[in-house]
């Protein structure tokens, strides 16, 4: 039928079309008749052009073409299965956690990630705070900031601030992070809708590829593999993601130290995420295994205070299985607890590995700031944004696109397709806990499912690292400053299709700003580079990449009060926070039980 039609179009447009309009031409050009022999040249002419194009598209579709269906056809299943694999992530956060845990555990999920009804508000504070009456407070706050009824809004945080005030405190000490969102809800007048994008999980990428370089996939939390995957359905729904990065212009001595510098200073900041990510991995492993909740074990904790926490934990555990080895005991329950202070004993030494790489990384930057300093007195150079054209000399503020090309985009579906079709990982976390009455197998399972998560993460880190670099910090730092695309309205009834429409509609919705880069990158100039923030260079930043002025003036306020902030001051003040993180040594007794 395709074909029959194409023949048609091709003589019609041959036949009467080319002889009426050769006619027409020819009369108003000439004043008279075309010739026969010229009428049969052009009607021959199209004719054969057009058959020669139809062979040529016969052979493609018969070789080539049927794979632009199958391309659509992976594209689309692939997507279908992202959009649960993020469901399934979710549930298995929440299923790591048992009674009041789950409860608050899923509210955290529910504020964080869904765009509420001002009953769902009340709901989700009510089993965040097991209290009826914040869940009311909050509820209402939201009513009304949805009406856009601002004053009234502001009157009801006033009136009700001491009680919001006393369960802040209460559940700061269980929760540090319930704490910050209920602070966050009841004390803005208005908020930005999760549906312009929702704020990243702080350095996930930094733990993918830590994990990846110790090999070990316990290193990556389920919200950063949760992040991830979302990473991946922007990237392939043909999200573009802006760059900032700066390089220096002039000197080449002083361009040479300025590199130096910039390089020095993100290792040392890759060794002091090491140490922390790691920290942060083993708390996580600890709740996901059931070793202790989240009152043992707060989220929200600084690295210090972590490290204690930890320690107590990893050592609680140790002699519940010196006294389970004394009494004989040979169960499934002795073997399990064996293994988790195992693989929580080498993610805690990793952690030590991380911190004790720092040191190395602090002699090095403190070496390229001093060349930096010798260089930069020696070649003095009004340092400046490079705004204006007529500047030669100075900062040079960039910006670049990061996406997917089509043949990248291909390549990482035909791994995610591979990987759903035969890795069995779809099947496999379509289980859960409540099918089997058996514990041991339970708890079996539940690792498993987690292990295919991080095992798919690592593996689709690898491909995309060569096609976006990312690996490389710049990229990391950007990425990590944008929105993730809001997945709130992501349901298991959806068919592949929807969802597919649905992350192409989120990716267009999503705000690509790119203030909170141009802050951090103006931070790190100020303070290590010593680059003055002028008015002109607010100015520069707030218009070009929307940078909030306020933000701006405060840095630069903050570097008057110390009489200008230096590379060195930045040095020492690093040095002071890293030496507060104190690991203590493994007692040989952790290790003298697993044998």
């Amino acid at each position: 039928m395709r074909l029959s039609k194409a023949l048609m179009q091709l003589f019609w447009t041959a036949g009467p079309v080319t002889a009426i309009g050769l006619t027409l031409g020819y009369y108003i050009g000439y004043g008279k008749m075309p010739p026969t022999e010229l009428m049969i040249y052009f009607i021959s002419f199209t004719v054969f052009s057009g058959l020669t194009g139809l062979i040529a598209k016969l052979v493609y579709d018969t070789t080539r073409g049927h794979l632009s269906k199958t391309r659509e056809l992976d594209m689309k299943f692939v997507c279908g299965e992202l959009g649960s694999l993020v469901l399934d992530i979710r549930n298995l956060q929440v299923e790591a956690y048992e009674g009041s845990e789950s409860k608050r555990e899923a509210a955290l999920q529910l504020i964080r990630r869904v765009e509420l009804s001002s009953y769902g508000v009340y709901l989700a504070f009510t089993d965040l705070t097991k209290d009826r009456k914040t869940g009311l407070i909050l509820g209402r706050i939201h009513t009304y900031r949805k009406a856009g009824l601002f004053s009234y809004v502001n009157n009801m945080q006033n009136r009700f601030s001491p009680y919001i005030s006393g369960q802040y405190e209460q559940l700061k000490a269980s929760s540090p992070d319930a704490a910050l969102l209920l602070n966050q809800h009841f004390g803005e007048v208005k908020r930005q809708s999760l549906r312009q994008g929702v704020v990243r999980e702080p350095y996930f990428i930094q733990r993918i590829f830590a994990a990846v370089e110790k090999e070990d996939p316990w290193l990556i939390t389920l919200k950063d593999a949760e992040e991830f995957i979302i990473l991946c359905i922007e990237l392939i729904s043909d999200r573009e993601f802006p760059i900032l990065y700066f390089s220096y212009r002039g000197n080449w001595s002083v361009a040479e130290a300025f590199d130096s510098l910039e390089r020095k200073r993100l290792a040392l900041n890759m060794a002091r995420a090491k140490g922390s990510n790691r920290l942060f991995a083993l708390a996580a492993y600890l709740r996901e295994s059931g070793v202790c909740d989240e009152t043992r074990i707060p989220k929200g904790l600084k690295p210090e205070a972590l490290a204690e926490h930890l320690f107590d934990e990893l050592d609680q555990l140790a002699q519940s299985v010196r006294q389970d080895v004394a009494a004989r005991k040979s169960t499934g329950e002795l073997k399990e607890k064996k293994l988790v202070l195992k693989n929580g004993l080498k993610l805690y030494e990793l952690a030590q590995q991380g911190y004790a790489q720092v040191k190395k990384a602090q002699e090095q930057y403190a070496a390229a700031i001093q060349r930096w300093d010798k260089e930069s007195r020696k070649n003095p150079v009004v340092y400046r944004f490079i705004g204006s054209r007529w500047m030669r000399k100075g900062i040079d503020v960039r910006e670049r696109t990061l996406s997917l090309s089509d043949e990248h985009k291909d390549e990482l579906i035909r791994h995610l397709n591979w990987y759903f079709r035969h890795d069995g990982i779809a099947a496999l976390l379509k289980t859960t806990k409540a099918q089997t009455a058996d514990d041991d197998k339970n708890e079996s399972d539940y690792y498993e499912r987690c292990e295919t998560v991080r095992r798919l993460v690592i593996e689709t880190a690898l491909v995309l690292s060569p096609m976006i670099g990312l690996s490389k910090p710049e990229v990391q730092r950007n990425l990590n400053s944008t929105k993730a695309i809001y997945l709130g309205e992501l349901s298991p009834d959806q068919t592949a299709y929807q969802k597919q429409q649905l992350f192409e509609q989120l990716v267009t919705d999503t705000d690509n700003n790119t203030g909170l880069a141009a802050e951090r990158m103006a931070h790190t100039m100020l303070n290590v580079y010593q680059i003055p923030l002028d008015d002109e260079a607010i100015q520069f930043l707030h218009l070009n990449y929307g940078a909030s002025v306020e933000n701006l003036k405060i840095m630069a306020e903050k570097a008057e009060e110390t009489g200008g902030s230096t590379g060195l001051f930045q040095y020492d003040q690093s040095a002071a926070n890293l030496q507060s993180v104190n690991l203590k040594p493994v007692p040989g007794s952790w290790r003298k039980v697993l044998r």
